[in-house]
């Protein structure tokens, strides 16, 4: 059996964009989230016990900043991976092959 091979370029597309998905959801799921209560973010207990001056803006502002990259890098990755498996998502197959194990699929048109 004949393994059907991707052209470099597309391969390197389709890991690029399962890299930018990947770490857009690993920066969300491992970014400091602030807690909202009655319209107020409640800061964590950390800075306010260093006895350091707190900025709430700054705070904020970075939260902000790494919600805005996640959603970005997320939503790029998923836009490459779309356009890179746009034949599997809309159903049509141009070899002919099966995309399991590249055996030849028999046409089902009569």
């Amino acid at each position: 059996m004949k393994k059907p091979h991707l052209r470099p370029a597309r391969r390197w597309g389709r890991v690029f964009s399962w890299t930018l998905f990947a770490v857009g959801v690993l920066l969300q799921a491992s970014g400091p989230h602030l807690k909202i209560k009655n319209n107020v973010f409640i800061l964590p207990p950390a800075p306010a016990s260093a006895g350091k001056v707190i900025r709430p803006v700054e705070i904020v502002g970075r939260e902000r900043r790494l919600q805005l990259l996640s959603g970005v890098l997320t939503l790029a990755g998923a836009l490459g991976l779309a356009v890179s498996y746009r034949k599997v998502l809309s159903g049509r197959r141009s070899t002919g092959h099966n995309l399991v194990d590249g055996t030849q699929v028999a046409s089902t048109n009569s």
